[in-house]
């Protein structure tokens, strides 16, 4: 089970187990079930950007099992 440690709009922390390794996709998901913020509600053929920026939830970065920081935006 990956542990991911997820950091978004400058210092909010998010840490969850997953069943296997996640998408980037996924894990904006999951920040965005965390700020409840609707997913639905963003168009779906937006780009990860376009709903990081829309969503004001830049930069997202994350470590999955300790790993290297990588960033999303």
């Amino acid at each position: 089970m990956p542990l991911y440690q997820v950091r978004y709009r400058g210092g909010k922390e998010l840490t969850f187990n997953s069943p296997s390794i996640l998408r980037e996709e996924q894990i904006v998901e999951r920040v965005l079930a965390e700020e409840k913020i609707i997913p639905g509600a963003v168009e779906k053929r937006s780009s990860l950007q376009d709903t990081i920026t829309a969503n004001h939830l830049g930069p997202i970065a994350y470590t999955e099992d300790e790993s290297e920081p990588i960033t999303i935006s």
